[in-house]
């Protein structure tokens, strides 16, 4: 009878602290688009110029591939 006493308990218990973690979950902010980084930083420069010149590999990769 005891045995039967704490499995129940102990069910409770794991229901119970399992239900507590769930309610801690919080939603994603959503995706920001795209900034350079703040500064003259080489990242913010060298971002810049691919997208200036749409020199990205796979654009180059396309291009070669095109003039074959």
């Amino acid at each position: 009878m005891i045995r039967n006493f704490s499995t129940t308990a102990a069910k409770a218990f794991k229901k119970e602290s399992v239900t507590q973690f769930s309610n801690l979950i919080k939603p994603r902010p959503a995706a920001k688009k795209w900034q350079p980084t703040a500064g003259n930083s080489f990242r913010s420069f060298a971002e810049y110029r691919l997208r200036a010149v749409n020199q990205s590999p796979l654009n180059l990769r396309s291009a070669a591939k095109k003039s074959n």
